[in-house]
Parts: structure tokens; sequence; C-alpha cells
């Protein structure tokens, strides 16, 4: 049983009194009301008007209406955003304005968008997609980086491409991250180094780079460009793993710790949903954002 199973079964045993409550509510409300043969005044004592009748029954809905909707809600909500993406289409020509937004650390918005000591990131609330098309330009103003995040469903679970300067040199490195349950998974050092450097070189930080991230299915290709200076190879080509297994631990919580004895690894169980696309910079890095463009294909 993977991490997400174990969590909903704790959800299903702690909601599994509230299902057998709206059993039992609905079902002598229901008999109560239509029928006159439960004589509840003579079997318990209680006299049962139709007030009361009425009241007991619109508990008993509201607390199926919840488990319902506690049950199906992501069904639907998938379902909407793919009617909405389907048949009306979904762009954004400009940054939000910084309400539009769920973040955590530092996020300035004026024509463009300075994002800093952000470790969970920030994402756009509305729209979001699945399939999409993205052109934007990025300055890295710190060192170090900043992530692309795509398919967020909250600041706990998304898909990321970092960009990076790597060490001591003005290459640029692209770098996949998983971020699950608030922790991520994330290449070492030296296999980043070795597979994930790009051949454009920048001036280091504060050069302007043309980015173009093309996410599709289960595929994202990523590529970097410059003013005048096309990319020089074809895109990084991102085949969106199936399973996590967390290497960077930063929400320790005990689901994960039960798996430590017997399973390292989990579903991406929103690697192929509709989500939020935003971005993230770690602690002192610093970049700014700005001619963003994203179109749902």
């Amino acid at each position: 049983m993977n991490l997400i199973e174990k969590i909903i079964e704790s959800k299903i045993s702690r909601y599994g009194i509230w299902t057998l409550a709206v059993v039992i509510i609905l079902s002598i409300s229901v008999l109560s009301l239509i029928t006159d043969k439960i004589d509840f005044a003579k079997e318990t004592g209680l006299k049962i008007d139709g007030l009361l009748k009425g009241i007991i029954l619109l508990i008993g809905l509201i607390f199926l209406v919840q488990i319902l909707l506690w049950i199906w809600g992501d069904i639907l909500f998938q379902a909407y955003w793919w009617f909405r993406l389907k048949f009306c289409g979904e762009k954004i020509v400009t940054i939000p304005d910084v309400s539009k937004w769920v973040y955590q650390g530092s996020l300035r918005i004026k024509d463009d968008l300075e994002i800093t000591s952000s470790n969970s990131g920030a994402l756009i609330r509305n729209p979001k997609f699945k399939n999409l098309r993205v052109k934007l330009g990025i300055e890295i103003l710190n060192g170090g980086g900043v992530g692309i995040v795509f398919r967020g469903q909250d600041l706990e679970n998304y898909l990321m491409l970092q960009i990076g300067i790597k060490d001591n040199s003005n290459y640029l490195t692209i770098t996949p991250h998983v971020r699950f349950l608030g922790n991520f998974e994330t290449f070492n050092i030296d296999l980043r180094e070795a597979y994930y450097a790009t051949k454009l070189t920048c001036r280091g930080v504060g050069d302007p780079l043309i980015i173009n991230l093309r996410v599709q299915n289960n595929e994202a290709i990523l590529s970097i460009s410059k003013v005048n200076q096309p990319s020089e190879h074809d895109g990084f080509i991102w085949k969106i793993p199936t399973h996590v297994e967390a290497n960077v631990i930063q929400r320790p919580n005990k689901e994960l710790r039960q798996l430590e004895d017997n399973q390292f690894t989990s579903r991406i169980w929103f690697r192929n949903k509709h989500g939020m696309f935003g971005f993230r910079a770690y602690g002192l890095e610093k970049a700014r954002i700005y001619d963003l463009d994203i179109e749902e294909i």
C-alpha cells in the first residue's frame, strides 16, 4: 500500500463513523416521514413531531453531501476544468495581480514579478492547466536559480523544472523536481552537471533569458535562448515519472516514517491532473519574471 493509499484509508476510517451516522439518521427520518408504523413515543419515549423529523432529515442530508463531496469532489473538479478548457480555452497573457496567487515567501508584482525566499513557491490560482505552452523572460538576480512549476495542486504537491547557473561558471543547468507532500525528489549534483547542463552560456547574474516550455501529457520540453541568440540545443526533454522517492525531506510526517522499513516510492497522483502554474526561488535565490504568456494546448 503506497503513501496516498494510506492517507485515503485513514480518512475513510475517520469518516466511517459519520457515514454510519448518516445512514442511521436518513433511515429513521425517511421511514418516520413516509409511514406511521413506527411508534417512536411508545418504543423510545421520545415524541418526534413533523418539525423534528424535518430537522433530522436535513442534518442527515448535510452529512451525506459532505461525504459525497469528499469522495467525488476531485472527480467533479477535474471534469469542470476539462469542460472549461475544452470549450472555452484558457490563457494568461500578463502577470496576474498578487491577489490572484497563493504563495509563500516574498512576491513583488508591478509590471513584472520578483520572487525570493520562497521555498514552497508561488502559484497562480486560476486558470488551471494540464497541457500548456509557456513563453516568458527570466533574469536570475542572485545566483542559484529559479524553478518553473506546473500541474501544482497546492504548495505541497507539484512538478518543477529548475533553471540554475552552474557553480563557478556561466553554464546553465536544468534540473527536474517533484514536490510531494512537502518534500522533494531531485537529482544529485553529479548527475545534474553530467546530463542536464545546457550548451548555452550567460553573462551570469541578471542576464536576460527567453524560456519556452511545452507540457503535454507525460512529457515536458524546456528550451532556453537569449535575445538575438537562438538556443544551441533542441530543448531538454523530461519524461515525467510515475512514482516519486523523496530525497530532500522538508516535511517529515508519520505516514512517511511508516514507509521507511518496507516501501520508499509513492505514485505521483497529480501526474496527469490539471493544476496551477507558478515559480519557486529557494532561500537567497532571487529572480525576475516578465512577458509571461501561457496558453492551454
